[in-house]
């Protein structure tokens, strides 16, 4: 029996290759945030620093309940984040995430008319 390879579909190229992580600049610490949700309704922001030679510094966790829209609670990730740094006095620091919609906002002009708009 042969099979017909022309339905088979690639998947993207970018799955396949590796992630690499740019290091900070020089004497700057990498926080590397993330949000998780679990069924309990309960939100958790989870953030790691490194330095430049990739070492971790500092790794912090907080729990936030009644929560159950994944990208707030992305949002408050790095809100913890820049918390967590300005309590240790870090001033060059590059903050990292996975959630592209939420740092598109952060990072333009254009109001944010969503459920995390306003800790945005």
């Amino acid at each position: 029996m042969e099979l017909d390879n022309s339905s088979k579909i690639d998947p993207p190229s970018t799955l396949l290759v590796p992630s690499r992580r740019c290091p900070p600049p020089h004497r700057a610490l990498m926080i590397n945030c993330d949000g998780a949700l679990f069924e309990s309704r309960e939100g958790r922001a989870s953030m790691v620093v490194k330095d430049v030679q990739g070492t971790v510094v500092m790794a912090a966790s907080t729990k936030f309940q009644y929560t159950n829209d994944p990208p707030t609670i992305e949002v408050l990730s790095i809100l913890q984040a820049m918390k967590l740094a300005s309590r240790n006095g870090w001033r060059r620091i590059v903050v990292e995430s996975d959630a592209e919609a939420v740092v598109t906002y952060i990072r333009t002009e254009i109001p944010c008319l969503t459920l995390y708009g306003n800790i945005v």
